[in-house]
């Protein structure tokens, strides 16, 4: 389902209430390759997890969308089973909110967004946790992450990897920099040798640049994202758009499905 209201997109998944284990193997190298990082993240934040500290978990377009899909449906899969809030996910591009204009547009844009996220869950005494697959510099997300910080929540960025040198030789400091105070739970993803070779980034996944598998797109310019689908009026390249879309979600459920089983697993073998 997508809403638009003040200006802002955001999507909700439709999630399923009772669990339920999708079949067969994940068949796509990009989401593949999310499992390592995605099982350091959970190591690293698993007692929050079972503590039912998220009050809500928003995603970062585009390409942040299935590593949101992935470990946002672990955690309210785990939240379910030990009896917690299952926490809702919104997705609401980063670049979004850096451009608001006057002080004026500021300030009342900060009290429509904390209107907003509070209908979906965002409480003080819960974290709201912030979902990415690549922090680089940090400039993307700092006034999303401003906007969380002035609200009263306490914030934190779970991504896949982390940049600390990349094409541009940004030095390692400026995503911490930007981000100050904000705790960055890292994948610590590692690419192979050809695709560091092929792009130029070391910390970055695959999924980055595969645009038709997060199902939106982004241009300079643009406040908000476009579905892909709608780029395509009808035929053939609309729908291998659609397959494409439909077999990352697909391959996404059956990574949740394994990750939760092999969480469960590491409980039974205490």
């Amino acid at each position: 389902m997508l809403l638009i209201q003040n200006n802002m997109t955001v999507e909700f998944p439709q999630i399923k209430q009772e669990q339920a284990k999708s079949k067969g193997e994940v068949q796509l190298e990009e989401v593949a390759e999310l499992e390592a990082p995605i099982k350091k993240i959970i190591e690293k934040i698993k007692n929050r997890i079972e503590n039912g500290e998220y009050g809500l978990i928003i995603g970062d377009d585009a390409s942040g969308r299935i590593p949101t899909r992935i470990l946002g449906d672990f955690i309210r899969d785990i939240s379910k089973i030990k009896g917690h809030y299952q926490p809702n996910i919104i997705f609401i591009p980063g670049r979004k909110f850096n451009s608001l204009g006057s002080d004026s547009k500021e300030s009342m844009f900060q009290k429509q967004f904390e209107q907003y996220i509070s209908k979906f869950g965002a409480v003080s005494s819960k974290k709201i946790l912030v979902i990415t697959d690549t922090v680089y510099s940090g400039e993307s997300l700092i006034k999303l992450a401003n906007l969380i910080k002035n609200a009263g929540y306490v914030l934190e960025i779970a991504t896949i990897g982390q940049e600390f040198e990349g094409p541009l030789g940004r030095p390692d400091s400026l995503a911490d920099e930007n981000l100050e105070g904000i705790e960055i739970i890292s994948g610590e993803f590692q690419a192979k040798k050809e695709q560091e070779e092929k792009t130029g980034w070391a910390h970055t996944p695959m999924i980055y640049a595969n645009k038709k598998m997060s199902g939106v797109y982004k241009t300079s310019g643009q406040l908000k994202s476009e579905r892909l689908i709608d780029k395509h009026g009808s035929g053939l390249e609309r729908d291998q758009v659609q397959y494409e879309v439909e077999r990352s979600r697909k391959n996404a459920k059956i990574m949740t499905n394994k990750l939760v089983d092999w969480y469960l697993g590491l409980s039974d073998e205490k």
